[in-house]
C-alpha cells in the first residue's frame, strides 16, 4: 500500500502539466520532428536539421495517431517514464539497504523534486534519458551486494561478495544503449558505469555481457544516422549548436557558479540536505565522544558513497568549467542519483546507535515541510525550469488565428519559428524566417503580392521597434490582428500603403 501511495502521489503531481503547459521552443521542435515521422512525411527526418539521437521522436510519433496533433501526445513518453522512475529508485535503494523507510525516503525525494516534476510531462529528451540512465546504473548497483566478509570478526570490516542471483550485465548495457539513443549526454555517465563495474569487481564475462546489450543499440543508431546522409554527423552538429567545447573565461566563473547554484536548488532542497548532513555529523561527533556508540558502517558502501558523490561533484564541475549554456535540463539526470546519495546518509542516521527512533516522525515531518511546497510549485509550473504554462509566449493562440488562412499566405518571423513549425505543421501558411529587418524589407519588396496575405509576428517588447520602424519608413503599414487569448506576440497584417483603399 505504501508504494501505491507513492506512485499515486507521483502521478498527481505530474498529470496536471500534461494539459496545462505550453511548448518551450525545443519541445515544439522535437514535436514537429515526431509529427514528420507520424504522418510518414519524412520518416528518416532527411529534411530536418537533426542534432540528437532519434529514440524519443519515434516514441512520440507512436502516440500522435491515437491522440491527434495535440501537445500532450508528445509528452506521454516522458510522462510514463517519469512515473516509472520513482518506484524504480525505491526498489534500487531497498535492494541496497534492505530498509523500507530508506527506500520510501529516496522515492519521495524524486517524487517531490520540482525539477523532475516540471520536466516529467514535457517533450524534452531529458526525462526519458534520466529514466534509461538510472535503470542502467541502478541495475548495475544490484549486480553485487554488500555482504559481511567475516561475521564473527566483530571489527566491522565488510567487503563485496557475490549475491546468489546476479542480474545480467547485458540489461545494464541495453538500457545504457537506450539512453545513448535518446541523447548524447548519456556518454557523460559512462565513467560512472565503468567505475561502478570496477568497484563491484566485474570480471571479463560481465563486461562482455554488458557490451552485448549495448553494442547492438549503438549499431542501430549508427545505421539510422548513416541512412540519412551517408555520414555520422549528429555529435558534430550538437557541438556546433552549443558553440563548441572550450573552457570558460575566469571572469565568468562566479556568474556561472551562481546560475548553476540557482538551478541546483530545484534538484533537491538545499535546506534539507544541510539538516541531514549536519545531523549525521553530529552523530559521528557523539560517537567519537562515546566509543560504545560506534556504528557498524559498511566498508563497501562507503566506497560506493564516495564514488557516487565524486561523480555528482565532477559532473557539476564539468558543466561549470566548460563554456556551455547554463540549461536546467543538464541537471535532471542528477535527481535520482542525488536521491540515492541522500538515502545513504539517511540510512546511516536511522541505523546509528546514537539515533533515537522517536525522532523518525520528526524527520519525516521536516522533509514534508521543506519539500511539499516546492513540489506543489513545480506541479503548477511556477519555477523557471522545464515545462510550464505560457512557455510559448502565446504562439499557440496566434497559430489558431492563422489556421484557416488560404494557400499563399506567408508568415514572417524571427523569434518563434520552431513554434510555428509545430503549430502550422498541416496548415496552408508558409513560414518565412528573416535574420534581420533589412532582409525582411528586401523580401517584401521583391515578393509582395496583394492577393496573398503577408503576416508578421513580433514580440510585444522593445525588440519589435526596429522592425516596425524600417517597414513603416519604407511605405508599409502594419495592421494588428485580433488574437483570441493571452499572448506576448503581436500579429500584424502587412500592407503597402499604396494598395490600401
Amino acid at each position: 500500500m505504501i508504494w501505491v501511495g507513492v506512485i499515486w502521489l507521483t502521478a498527481v503531481l505530474r498529470t496536471r502539466a500534461l494539459f496545462v503547459n505550453n511548448f518551450h521552443a525545443d519541445e515544439a521542435l522535437f514535436g514537429s520532428w515526431a509529427r514528420h515521422i507520424a504522418v510518414w512525411r519524412d520518416p528518416l527526418l532527411l529534411t530536418q536539421a537533426v542534432d540528437k539521437p532519434p529514440l524519443l521522436f519515434y516514441l512520440q510519433a507512436l502516440f500522435y495517431p491515437f491522440q491527434g496533433p495535440v501537445e500532450w501526445a508528445a509528452r506521454l513518453p516522458n510522462y510514463v517514464a517519469s512515473i516509472v522512475l520513482v518506484p524504480l529508485v525505491g526498489v534500487v535503494v531497498w535492494k541496497l539497504f534492505r530498509r523500507l523507510e530508506t527506500a520510501v525516503f529516496a522515492a519521495i525525494l524524486v517524487a517531490l523534486s520540482p525539477m523532475h516534476i516540471q520536466f516529467s510531462a514535457s517533450a524534452f529528451t531529458d526525462p526519458l534519458l534520466t529514466t534509461f540512465l538510472f535503470t542502467s546504473i541502478g541495475w548495475q548497483m544490484l549486480s553485487l551486494n554488500w555482504l559481511e566478509k567475516d561475521r564473527g570478526s566483530g571489527n566491522g570490516d565488510r567487503s563485496l561478495a557475490p549475491r546468489p542471483l546476479v542480474p545480467s550485465p547485458r540489461l545494464c548495457g541495453f538500457f545504457f544503449g537506450l539512453a545513448v539513443l535518446t541523447k548524447h549526454q548519456a556518454w557523460l555517465f559512462l565513467p560512472l558505469i565503468v567505475a561502478t563495474g570496477l568497484l563491484f569487481r566485474w570480471q571479463r564475462d560481465a563486461w562482455w555481457s554488458w557490451l552485448k546489450g549495448f553494442v547492438p543499440l549503438l549499431f542501430v543508431g549508427w545505421v539510422w544516422e548513416f541512412a540519412r546522409n551517408g555520414r555520422l554527423t549528429l555529435v558534430s552538429a550538437q557541438l556546433d549548436n552549443v558553440g563548441g567545447i572550450q573552457l570558460v573565461e575566469l571572469s565568468e566563473m562566479s556568474g556561472r557558479l551562481i546560475e548553476w547554484g540557482k538551478l541546483g536548488q530545484y534538484v533537491v532542497n538545499y535546506w534539507f540536505i544541510g539538516v541531514l548532513i549536519v545531523g549525521y555529523l553530529a552523530l559521528i561527533r557523539k560517537e567519537k565522544q562515546n566509543p560504545s556508540l560506534r556504528s557498524l558502517r559498511l566498508h563497501g558502501e562507503n566506497k560506493w558513497f564516495l564514488l557516487l558523490a565524486s561523480f555528482i561533484i565532477g559532473y557539476s564541475a564539468l558543466h561549470l568549467l566548460l563554456d556551455i549554456p547554463v540549461w536546467d535540463r543538464y541537471f535532471l539526470p542528477l535527481v535520482p542519483l542525488t536521491a540515492v546519495l541522500l538515502a545513504f546518509i539517511y540510512q546511516q542516521v536511522l541505523t546509528h546507535p546514537a539515533w533515537k527512533p522517536k525522532y523518525n516522525i520528526l524527520l519525516v515531518a521536516l522533509s514534508g515541510v521543506l519539500f511539499l511546497p516546492s513540489a506543489i510549485g513545480g506541479m503548477n509550473g511556477r519555477f523557471p525550469i522545464g515545462a510550464r504554462p505560457f512557455a510559448d509566449s502565446g504562439a499557440s493562440v496566434v497559430a489558431e488565428a492563422l489556421a484557416d488562412e488560404p494557400y499563399g499566405t506567408v508568415l514572417y518571423d524571427h523569434w518563434y519559428s520552431w513554434h510555428w513549425r509545430y503549430h502550422l505543421f498541416d496548415k496552408k501558411v508558409h513560414l518565412n524566417w528573416f535574420p534581420d529587418e533589412d532582409e525582411l524589407l528586401i523580401d517584401l519588396d521583391g515578393f509582395y503580392d496583394e492577393t496573398a496575405p503577408r503576416y508578421l509576428a513580433l514580440p510585444t517588447d522593445a525588440r519589435r521597434i526596429p522592425v516596425e520602424t524600417v517597414l513603416v519608413n519604407a511605405g508599409y503599414s502594419l495592421e494588428q490582428m485580433p488574437i483570441d487569448g493571452e499572448s506576448d506576440i503581436i500579429l500584424y497584417l502587412v500592407r503597402r500603403e499604396k494598395d490600401e483603399g
